[in-house]
């Protein structure tokens, strides 16, 4: 198979041809981090799909051109391509591997990455919990490959002293209603806000329902983060195995504490009270966040450490040496 020639290590670059299909192209920062990784690895092309007209034509076309060994799509639930096209792009080159990810959840399996998924070799999930639902669903294979950080945008930046930090404590995230621990969410930022005088939330939905620091984008929040002593976490989704938002890693790479809602499994990837500080409660969230203001050397402990652990682990140049890893595993 194809997959014997992949080399998972960091030093060597496979010379094999990898078409990326990122869902926000030329958008979202999200998207870069992993992008560059693969390039680290593989001789990329990335197809705008999304935006693309004819976009299935369009795409087998381009694999007549390029030849890809490796095609990585992040579907989720864009209906822009005919699932059906895996099977033309396979009669140009059967042997092309073809994989997708998605790092949101959501209440029920999404129906675009069903379709697509019993067409593609294995699809790629962030959390452990779903990963069921997905097999039912009839996808051909499926495993668990969590979000990262992007080194360059994360690391590149100077931290500041502690003493400089001016931003007491801060929550990055929008309040959607529509998701299951929404709830929790915004009842936990309502219950910091009225305890706290320098608690601040950020992002949309907010003004009017806590105290509002105001919109932050993406590469926004980072900023935000290297100033603050303490940042907050909760997930709309709390109970599903393994599954975090990327802002964990965003704001424990910055150096921040980060006091989040636990969910099962976080302790098999961090430590409580080594890495970032759990709660279950809004009473422990402000117990916690009592302590870590009164306790300075505490702070920068558990926020050196959560920082290091990140830039260690959990970086998409280490997430591409993961996938490499998963395509000799299951493909």
């Amino acid at each position: 198979m194809i997959v014997k020639a992949l080399t998972p290590q960091s030093t060597v670059k496979n010379e094999m041809r990898l078409l990326y299909l990122p869902l926000l192209h030329g958008f979202a920062d999200t998207q870069t981090g992993l992008e560059k990784a693969f390039r680290s690895h593989f001789e990329v092309r990335t197809f705008d799909f999304i935006r693309a007209h004819d976009a299935s034509n369009q795409l087998v076309q381009l694999c007549r051109e390029f030849k890809p060994e490796i095609i990585h799509a992040q579907i989720q639930g864009t209906n822009n391509l005919d699932a059906n096209v895996w099977d033309r792009i396979r009669e140009i080159n059967p042997n092309t591997i073809v994989t997708q990810w998605s790092g949101d959840v959501r209440v029920n399996a999404i129906e675009e990455m069903l379709r697509h998924g019993a067409k593609m070799d294995l699809t790629l999930l962030s959390s452990k919990g779903q990963i069921p639902l997905y097999e039912q669903g009839g996808c051909r294979k499926v495993a668990y490959w969590q979000v990262a950080v992007d080194r360059e945008m994360q690391f590149v930046q100077q931290e500041l002293p502690w003493s400089e930090r001016r931003h007491g404590i801060i929550f990055c995230g929008n309040h959607s209603p529509s998701f299951p621990d929404s709830w929790k969410r915004q009842s936990v930022v309502q219950k910091l806000s009225r305890t706290f005088p320098d608690f601040y939330a950020f992002g949309q939905g907010w003004n009017g329902q806590a105290r509002w620091g105001g919109i932050c984008s993406y590469r926004d929040q980072t900023n935000f983060y290297h100033k603050a002593k303490i940042s907050v976490g909760c997930n709309n989704f709390n109970n599903v195995d393994w599954y975090f938002s990327d802002r964990q890693l965003v704001a424990m790479a910055a150096g921040t504490v980060h006091v989040c809602h636990y969910i099962p499994g976080l302790e098999n990837i961090f430590t409580d009270g080594e890495h970032c500080v759990w709660y279950h409660t809004e009473e422990e969230a402000v117990a916690k966040i009592e302590w870590l203001l009164k306790d300075e050397a505490a702070r920068q402990r558990i926020g050196t450490a959560g920082r290091d652990k990140v830039r260690e682990e959990h970086t998409w140049d280490t997430r591409v040496l993961e996938y490499i890893s998963l395509l000799r595993e299951y493909c």
